[in-house]
């Protein structure tokens, strides 16, 4: 792929950065001239991914890329995650809250923790990366949250999905407003199924 945008000199943050879109993302970013951090839970899997990412990266220029485990429905990791990003670069330009899970089934036999799990993820996470992040970001930069068509047609047995993008779409256009006077824009894309 050919970016054609020069994003050199800025830094991003990609949660979800292990696998799928958030992995893209890094990629393109990353093309562009970013240094990228490449957010994960922590498990086996995705801390085997990211790392096999930011080694990639780092190889086509040098300590431009750096792995980070978090679970970003913990508040806490979360604010210290956006502390090491300030410790190591001095803040952040971009984030993208790429972080997500499912747990499909009907409303009627969705259990308690299955609507939380993707509530605590999905919704209560981009709240978490975007509240943190806003206090390292600097001026200028840009939130980029995914929602999903799922949030604005609802598909069968997501319930809980379709509802936390559904709320995610609002907070960002909530934000975009909250972060205009320092020149921070937030939107959110809503992919869909091909």
């Amino acid at each position: 792929m050919s970016v054609s945008i020069d994003l050199s000199g800025k830094d991003a943050l990609v949660t979800g950065g292990s696998r799928g879109l958030g992995a893209a993302t890094a990629r393109v970013l990353h093309e562009a001239g970013c240094r990228v951090a490449l957010n994960h839970p922590g498990t086996d899997e995705t801390t085997t991914d990211a790392e096999a990412i930011v080694a990639e990266l780092n190889g086509v220029r040098t300590k431009s890329a750096m792995a980070i485990s978090c679970n970003v429905s913990d508040a806490d990791a979360v604010q210290s995650m956006m502390g090491e990003l300030k410790a190591d670069w001095g803040g952040i330009d971009f984030l993208i809250n790429n972080a997500g899970i499912i747990r499909d089934r009907t409303l009627a036999k969705m259990s308690r923790e299955e609507w939380r799990a993707v509530m605590d993820v999905n919704l209560d996470g981009v709240f978490y990366t975007s509240k943190h992040g806003l206090e390292v970001m600097r001026d200028g930069g840009a939130i980029v949250s995914l929602g999903s068509i799922a949030g604005i047609v609802g598909f069968f047995g997501q319930a809980n999905y379709a509802a936390a993008k559904a709320g995610v779409m609002a907070m960002m256009r909530v934000l975009g407003r909250e972060c205009a006077r320092r020149g921070i824009r937030a939107n959110a894309v809503a992919p869909g199924v091909a």
